[in-house]
This record gives C-alpha cells, sequence and structure tokens, in this order.
C-alpha cells in the first residue's frame, strides 16, 4: 500500500503522516506548505492541489494506491467562494488525475 496524503503539513494530515510512517507504510504528503511539527521528509512533495499539472505529474510519479485529501481551506471567513478553489478545484484535479493514473483503488475525501 502507498498513501498520498493532501494537506500534509496542517494539523491533522501532519499527525496522519507520522502515524502512517511509524507503521511503516510508505506514505506521501502533498502540501504548499511545509510541515509545521513534524520533521520533513524525503516524501514530501511541494505541490498545490490547484495545480492540476503538478497534481497530475506526482500521481504519475508517486502512482499511490489509496489517497486521503485533507487539503481545504477550512475557516470561516466571508472571503468569495473563488478563495476556497482548494475545496473545489483541487478535488476535480485530484480525481482526475487518480481516475487517469489507475493505481488508485481508494480515496478518503473528508469534506469541509
Amino acid at each position: 500500500m502507498k498513501v498520498l496524503v493532501t494537506g500534509s503539513s496542517g494539523f491533522i494530515g501532519s499527525a496522519l503522516v507520522s502515524r502512517l510512517r511509524e507503521r511503516g507504510i510508505e506514505t506521501h504528503g502533498l502540501d504548499i506548505k511545509l510541515p509545521r511539527w513534524r520533521v520533513l521528509h524525503g516524501d514530501d512533495h511541494h505541490v498545490d492541489v490547484n495545480d492540476a499539472s503538478a497534481v497530475d505529474a506526482l500521481l504519475q510519479r508517486v502512482r499511490p494506491t489509496r489517497i486521503v485529501h485533507l487539503a481545504a481551506r477550512t475557516d470561516l471567513s466571508v472571503d468569495s467562494v473563488v478563495k476556497y478553489n482548494a475545496n473545489i478545484d483541487g478535488v476535480v484535479h485530484l480525481m482526475c488525475s487518480a481516475q487517469q493514473g489507475g493505481t488508485v483503488s481508494r480515496i478518503l475525501w473528508p469534506s469541509t
């Protein structure tokens, strides 16, 4: 099993990546930020889920069998919905890349 965790530098993502790696599961992190409290690992990738070509290239290179999609804006700002594109476009890019890649058998997407 090879797991890709998006939003891997956030609070939940960092904890999940650490736990999966402790259990010996090959885990790749995807985020636009550096991890807050865990050590940066060689399998941490600086990628924005809003960049469709970068997401596609990463999935082709990593070839995950599972994805946990945590990358999202989670605040309750009154900003325009356009600023929440990771919650919309990012999901579309990830799902399309996963489908095209043909290696992903499960995606966990806890909605925000």
